[in-house]
């Protein structure tokens, strides 16, 4: 099966505004329905960031 995606921008982390993205994420994607099945139980992981300073993000872990 292959990998789908869906991304869906929020401008706070307002709980209202959070759910309608993660709905407009699920629809863009085909819908719920189109990747699971009565009884399968399934992990949304969101991926929350906030605006920062490039010297501020670390995309992997520090070596020591």
């Amino acid at each position: 099966m292959p990998a789908t995606v869906a991304l869906a921008r929020c401008a706070s982390y307002d709980p209202p505004l959070v759910q309608e993205a993660l709905l407009r994420t699920l629809e863009l994607a085909g819908g719920i329905a189109s990747f699971t099945r009565k009884g399968d139980r399934i992990l949304l992981k969101p991926n929350v960031l906030l605006a920062a300073p490039p010297e501020t993000v670390l995309i992997f872990p520090l070596q020591s």
